[in-house]
């Protein structure tokens, strides 16, 4: 999603903070986990990853999108937010995490930290896992038992 007229000046810890909580309500919600999200200066991404068939994004993305929008004030998202929907190729576990690696990437290629971790505004989403690191050596496995605890029917 990207903020109208890419204006900047809304990103604060606070704000950045009250997003990933109404990320993370939204996530419980209509069903899903969030492999990376990252809020930058002027637009935000999600990766998104249903974890049932009653699982919405576009409703997920109405509900962030009530919530957070006066966050923003005295600015606004964009009219519409850009999704793209992976292909079959880029569904399976390792490109889909390599997708997640990306967006968490996104700070450093912009030159605003020079390592995965030194943004604040970035992380890892799943319901029930606070403490999940992207780049702790068995991030890739919590991070699946962690979606196939969802599939199955979260029993915390």
């Amino acid at each position: 999603m990207t903020v109208k007229d890419r204006a900047t000046g809304w990103l604060t810890p606070e704000t950045a903070g009250t997003m990933v909580r109404v990320l993370l309500h939204a996530a419980i919600r209509y069903r899903f986990v969030v492999p990376a999200y990252c809020f930058l200066p002027d637009h935000f991404h999600a990766l998104c990853l249903g974890t049932s068939a009653q699982s919405d994004q576009l409703r997920a993305s109405e509900f962030f999108r009530k919530y957070t929008s006066p966050l923003l004030h005295p600015h606004r998202w964009q009219r519409q937010a850009h999704d793209r929907v992976l292909r079959e190729e880029s569904r399976d576990r390792g490109a889909l995490l390599s997708a997640a690696f990306y967006i968490l990437a996104n700070p450093i290629r912009a030159g605003w930290t020079e390592a995965l971790g030194g943004w604040p505004y970035a992380g890892v989403l799943v319901p029930g896992y606070p403490d999940l690191d992207p780049q702790a050596p068995h991030f890739p496995t919590t991070f699946w038992k962690a979606v196939a605890g969802f599939r199955e029917g979260f029993k915390g």
